[in-house]
Order: C-alpha cells, then sequence, then structure tokens
C-alpha cells in the first residue's frame, strides 16, 4: 500500500525471503552442472553464486549476496536455519492451524 512504511522487520523478512529463494535457485543450478560429463566444463561454487548476484542485481536492481559454502552445503542436503528451527517448535504446522482456530472461536 502506497504511503505506509514497512516495518524493519517486515523488511528483514522479505529480503530473507528473497535470499532464500535465489540461493534455491543457485543450488539447483549447482547440482546440475555437477551432474555434467567429466569432459565438459564444470562451474564451481564460486562462479555460480557470483553469475546468480550478478543476475538479480540486473534483474532486481538489489545487491543480495550468496556465500559459496552455504551453497555447497544446502547442495550436499543441508538444511537452511530456517527449516532447522521448523523442525525444533512444540507445534505441527497443522496443531497451529487448530490452535489458532480455536482462539479465534474463544475470541467471538
Amino acid at each position: 500500500m502506497p504511503g505506509c512504511a514497512k516495518s524493519d522487520t517486515k523488511k528483514s523478512q522479505l529480503l530473507q525471503k528473497a535470499h532464500d529463494d535465489l540461493m534455491a535457485q543457485a543450488v539447483a543450478a549447482y547440482c546440475t552442472k555437477l551432474k555434467k560429463p567429466a569432459g565438459l566444463k564444470q562451474w564451481g561454487a564460486r562462479t555460480i553464486c557470483k553469475d546468480f548476484e550478478s543476475l538479480n542485481r540486473q534483474a532486481m536492481g538489489k545487491d543480495i549476496k550468496l556465500i559459496y559454502s552455504t551453497l555447497m552445503h544446502l547442495a550436499t542436503g543441508g538444511k537452511t536455519k530456517a527449516q532447522s528451527n521448523a523442525e525444533k517448535s512444540w507445534l505441527s504446522d497443522a496443531e497451529v492451524e487448530i490452535v489458532i482456530a480455536y482462539i479465534g472461536e474463544i475470541g467471538n
């Protein structure tokens, strides 16, 4: 909505989502490049990160840094911080929805 400033928390959330989406694209490209036959030139993690950073800068005009070691970690089946924290939560997503619905009923 025009005229409404976003909070710093919301800005941080949007930036993290954009970073996660860009990293997911880079991981997919990195895994594809690793599957190339041995005779063809393979790109390394640093090259993939730099290419995706520059493509994002040209397309969106925002500078998002990608760390190559995180790219390699995610490509080998690692989890993001958000995924790890979600696994540690006390309630599952279905249980959260039930609790929210119950609170809504009580409030009415």
